[in-house]
């Protein structure tokens, strides 16, 4: 400021600019019909200091063309400009578009987006061909489709231009729902000849009065010879096919072109039974001019072991003289029992398994006897029963020691209905049975992740397992020691049995979950009474308390003469009195109760310190720990409470007497200091 005669503290105002360089295309994407227009917009998003093009090039020319380029120029910039997209042929491309620039170094080069161009049929209808043959007194056919959705019904009228060799049918209607749908003309010959089929479209779709759309030219010759016969063959290499190859289809062929439609019904004979390993197609139809349908005959996958089977096929009700086939069904299941052993080792009183099953499924109960060579050392399971539901499930038999030595297992297969499982060959299973070996050693182990459990865990499993099984039950009694309290920090489980025969039992250690704020402990776990060497386990208890004392607040605001409270609570349970001692910092503003007492029984209920507000002003009440028996509660650092007395409202009428006011003169002004309401003394350019 100037003139002011003053020393002139000045002000900095910074103006921000709120605009950026760019250009918006204002679609991603069109779509366009053939020969038709589609357009977009392209505007500059801010003023260019020089004129600005932006040109666009189509990536298929032969699918649409595009606009070259519009130019922006310092007046016209935010006004969008138009690219007019012209569609050729249908399909899919990309419009790319560049900018340019000979005195405005932003807009030289800078990125324009791309669009998306999808070309569509133009509005018209197909003709599946151009010609048709037909004899004399015959019919063919072909088929009309619109090439787009219509708005509105549309209807192709088909004429034929000499009657009197070909006639047509009636005018095919589509509607907006099925207009992708091609339906049919049919061509019946009159004489031998030809005529031309026009065609033609109506619709109050404008886009759909069409009056020419193409020409059918109908050839009609003399009357054909019917057929007579009838071939049935298949697509399976020597008509033969796999169990497990899912079909076979087969093809009916005409020695002559179909004079109306033939309806072909297949039939079979064979030693293949339908139903079960196969199943025929519904009827098909050769249509009228044509020589040949196909149908599809179903083949059974089953697990039956059978000889190879036949299907000899015909047909039904057409009249002609019929050529069949016959179709092999090569079977892929083989008879059998499957041991899973060749060989077992069981200890004296202890058992040991094995399992048996069929390798196919039988046609009547199997039973699978076994037979010990020599009971005295071994007994084994006496039989298993399969049956056409279970054959394939493995049964196990279970083999017993008696006395130590070797044996064999045998087996025999029977059944009253299956002549190839009655009698089945089944394999050996050589047996040795071992005298018995007491153990000599247990170790103990746990299901805690590295042997630490928290606090808070519940318990944990203890596996006392032996290094060879038991020959007679062994009990197993807990010990234990460390630095972890039996009683107050864990429990031991009573004694457990690991029964003969088996190598592991188990027990569970309780943890409990107190309330003391103590270091991490261990529970030593050993093992007594058993006779055997011992491998015990150490197991950590980790703490989950932590001690401290908790004040409600940190402030609280009183009235001089009134109280007002707050309370102290210990984080964790002492493990000897502790006593909470307050202190105010200025009690001729403010007193507070002088102490409070926890116990290991009232430790976690909040005790309550009074503030007596005695005179107008700020006091800082101090909190002191103190415990003749914890050592970690005395001396506990306890936070503060910050106490402000406000008076107290005098009561009585108020005097409004108005009171002589000394009002001083203004000083004189040394300097005057300039400053604006911008934020920061910053400030937008449009502001």
């Amino acid at each position: 400021a100037s003139g002011t005669g003053l020393s002139v503290t000045g002000v900095t105002v910074t103006i921000t600019d709120n605009d950026t360089h760019g250009v918006t295309v204002n679609k991603t994407s069109v779509s366009v019909a053939e020969q038709a227009m589609a357009t977009y917009t392209v505007v500059l998003d801010s003023q260019p200091t020089a004129n600005v093009v932006v040109a666009a090039t189509s990536s298929a020319t032969a699918k649409a063309s595009v606009t070259a380029s519009r130019t922006f120029s310092a007046s016209n910039w935010n006004t969008p400009q138009t690219f007019t997209v012209t569609g050729v042929d249908s399909g899919t491309l990309s419009i790319t578009h560049a900018a340019t620039s000979s005195g405005d170094t932003q807009y030289n080069g800078e990125t324009v987006a791309s669009v998306s161009v999808t070309v569509t049929n133009a509005p018209g209808v197909t003709l599946s061909t151009n010609t048709v043959s037909v004899a004399e007194n015959a019919m063919a056919t072909y088929t009309a489709v619109l090439d787009t959705q219509p708005a509105a019904q549309v209807t192709v009228t088909a004429t034929s231009g000499t009657t009197a060799k070909a006639t047509v049918s009636a005018a095919l209607v589509f509607s907006t729902s099925n207009w992708n749908t091609a339906q049919s003309f049919t061509v019946t010959g009159q004489d031998a000849g030809t005529s031309a089929i026009t065609h033609a479209a109506t619709s109050t779709d404008s886009n759909y009065t069409i009056t020419t759309i193409g020409t059918v030219t109908a050839t009609v010759t003399a009357t054909a010879t019917p057929p007579t016969a009838l071939t049935l063959s298949t697509n399976a290499s020597s008509n033969t096919v796999a169990e497990n190859a899912g079909s076979v289809t087969v093809t009916a062929t005409l020695d002559e072109p179909a004079t109306s439609a033939v309806s072909v019904t297949l039939t079979a004979t064979g030693t293949a039974t339908s139903g079960s390993d196969y199943g025929l197609p519904a009827a098909f139809s050769i249509p009228m001019g044509e020589t040949m349908a196909t149908g599809t005959v179903t083949i059974t996958n089953d697990n039956l072991d059978e000889s190879d089977e036949t299907i000899i096929l015909s047909a039904s009700g057409t009249g002609l003289a019929v050529t069949g086939v016959t179709v092999t069904i090569t079977d892929d299941d083989t008879h059998g029992v499957t041991v899973s052993e060749t060989s077992v080792t069981a200890v004296e009183q202890a058992t040991a398994t094995y399992t048996v099953r069929l390798n196919s499924q039988p046609t009547a109960n199997v039973v699978v006897a076994a037979t010990s060579s020599a009971t005295a050392k071994a007994t084994v399971t006496a039989s298993r029963t399969f049956s056409a539901s279970n054959w394939s499930t493995p049964q196990t038999f279970t083999v017993s020691g008696v006395d130590s030595g070797t044996l064999s297992i045998t087996h025999a297969t029977t059944s009253s209905g299956d002549t190839q499982y009655n009698g089945e060959t089944v394999g050996t299973v050589t047996v040795t049975v071992t005298a018995p070996v007491p153990p000599s050693t247990l170790t103990l182990t746990t299901n805690a992740s590295s042997n630490t459990v928290a606090e808070n865990a519940g318990s944990v499993t203890v596996t006392a397992r032996l290094n060879t099984a038991a020959t007679s039950a062994v009990t197993v009694t807990l010990t234990a020691t460390g630095t972890a309290t039996s009683g107050s920090d864990f429990s031991l489980p009573a004694a457990f049995t690991i029964a003969s025969g088996a190598t592991t039992g188990t027990g569970t250690v309780s943890i409990t979950n107190d309330n003391l704020d103590e270091d991490n402990e261990t529970i030593i776990l050993s093992a007594s009474g058993t006779g055997l060497a011992v491998t015990g386990v150490t197991v950590t208890i980790t703490d989950d308390d932590t001690h401290g004392v908790t004040v409600s607040t940190g402030t609280v605001s009183v009235v001089e003469g009134d109280t007002a409270t707050y309370t102290v609570v210990l984080d964790s349970q002492p493990t000897a009195n502790v006593v909470v001692a307050a202190t105010s910092g200025a009690t001729a503003r403010a007193t507070v109760t002088a102490s409070r007492t926890f116990s290991a029984s009232n430790w976690k209920t909040p005790q309550t310190f009074t503030v007596t507000g005695v005179d107008t002003g700020m006091s800082s009440v101090t909190h002191a720990a103190t415990s003749s028996g914890d050592t970690q509660y005395n001396g506990e650092t306890v936070a503060s409470v910050k106490v402000d007395v406000t008076p107290r409202q005098m009561q009585g009428p108020l005097d409004f007497t108005p009171q002589p006011v000394f009002t001083p003169p203004p000083p004189e002004p040394s300097m005057l200091v300039l400053t604006t309401d911008a934020d920061d003394n910053t400030v937008g350019e449009d502001g």
